[in-house]
């Protein structure tokens, strides 16, 4: 009895240790609260929210083989590139168009342009 107690003792501190170790190697998960604003352009961050091309956009763009950051700089040859290259379905291929197409506008606006009226499109 006393030796299967003494060795049911020594499995219990052995998988005490052993519990214990890999415990101390887990990280630490925080918790903050985000506003609206913040949860929004986390998951669907555009480049009207963020300022940066979406997660979709930059999947599509590494499809075609271009880079994201030459592609936000200079769009144009990314859009022309986008509407012909293969392997992109139309979804995504017009979702990707219409952010690139937005991010020249933004681009090609001038910062000190006036206010916009529906009369300037004859509305």
């Amino acid at each position: 009895m006393t030796r299967s107690l003494a060795s049911w003792t020594s499995r219990c501190a052995a998988l005490a240790l052993l519990t214990g170790s890999l415990l101390c190697g887990c990280a630490m998960v925080t918790v903050s609260s985000q506003g609206p604003e913040q949860y929004i352009a986390m998951r669907r961050g555009d480049i009207l929210s963020t300022g940066r091309l979406s997660a979709a956009t930059r999947d599509t763009l590494h499809i075609a083989a271009l880079d994201g950051n030459t592609c936000q700089r200079e769009p144009l040859d990314c859009i022309n590139t986008i509407s012909t290259v293969g392997g992109i379905n139309t979804d995504r291929r017009l979702s990707s168009l219409a952010e690139l197409s937005l991010q020249m506008a933004i681009t090609n606006t001038p910062a000190n342009a006036s206010d916009w009226s529906d009369a300037q499109f004859d509305l």
